[in-house]
């Protein structure tokens, strides 16, 4: 996984890509519920820009994404659990993002000591 870093950085630029723009559909359905519309204009926005960034990665990256990666466990975690205890049921994405988010990071991370012990 590590040789093929900038494979794997393009394919997770592209699920951010994804993710924005399902974040953007659920924007438009949610109109009348400001406070429900407000969280998915955040994320309209920070997907994309997550994803821009994952393809340039900045010195100062790892922080920001170590950011986002505990929001999104939290989030996540928190929706998952919500799903296991009012219905049964494994939320499938809120599971694959709770797993996919810390383990790029740490490739985000080796990325930037990588490029830090070569400069």
């Amino acid at each position: 996984m590590f040789e093929n870093r900038d494979m794997v950085f393009l394919g997770s630029a592209i699920l951010f890509v994804g993710a924005g723009l399902y974040h953007l559909y659920e924007l438009i359905a949610s109109l009348a519920d400001p406070n429900l519309a407000a969280f998915h204009a955040a994320f309209v926005v920070i997907d994309p820009v997550t994803a821009y960034l994952l393809l340039r990665r900045p010195d100062w990256f790892p922080y920001a994404f170590a950011l986002l990666t505990v929001q999104q466990i939290y989030s996540h975690g928190m929706e998952a659990l919500t799903a296991w205890r009012a219905m049964s049921v494994i939320d499938y994405v809120s599971l694959f993002i709770i797993v996919f988010m810390p383990c790029l990071l740490v490739l985000v991370v080796y990325d930037a000591l990588l490029k830090k012990s070569r400069a």
